[in-house]
């Protein structure tokens, strides 16, 4: 066999470990796009325990919606798995959507300033998990497909790359 006889071994192993290259690339943006999104989160877990106050301290709300915040609070601060956590994280967006529907109830559709602020920056946050949750979905159908497509298959599931699972929230528009 002449030089001939190892161009195609030869051209076949840079084809794969170019292959390696962009997967594993595509990975790290799979988890950059991740820790953005889990940023955004923890945003809106840390206004809600002024939130709470804020509810508080304008009105009597029921305190089983308060409790019922803080306990979706809780699950989606402690949900493990991505499919855990986008319902973890469902359920706290139901249980405030609750909550300021039952404060405007209260305070006859007008908030005071403070819970107004906070209403606000939260309907921010928000529109930043969606944006970031958008990211990161696209980020891991590009590695799925990747992945699942020949002759990259061939290449990823020997090298531990498995599909990555969607972050799905419940669509909704954003609080007001």
């Amino acid at each position: 066999m002449g030089p001939w006889g190892l161009i195609g071994p030869a051209v076949a192993a840079l084809v794969a470990m170019a292959g390696y290259g962009r997967l594993v690339a595509l990975r790290s943006q799979v988890q950059h796009a991740w820790s953005q999104l889990e940023g955004q989160l923890q945003r809106r877990s840390d206004l809600i325990p002024r939130l709470i106050e804020a509810v508080k301290d304008s009105g009597p709300p029921e305190s089983a919606l308060l409790e019922s915040v803080t306990r979706a609070r809780q699950g989606a601060l402690h949900a493990r798995g991505i499919p855990a956590r986008a319902e973890a994280e469902n359920q706290l967006t139901q249980a405030l959507d609750r909550l300021f529907t039952a404060a405007e109830a209260v305070s006859g559709g007008s908030a005071d300033p403070d819970t107004g602020a906070l209403q606000e920056e939260l309907a921010d946050v928000e529109n930043q998990i969606l944006a970031a949750g958008q990211r990161y979905n696209h980020r891991v159908m590009a590695l799925n497909i990747r992945t699942g497509r020949f002759p990259w298959s061939l290449i990823s599931r020997p090298t531990g790359f498995r599909p990555v699972e969607y972050f799905v929230l419940d669509e909704r528009p954003a609080r007001q």
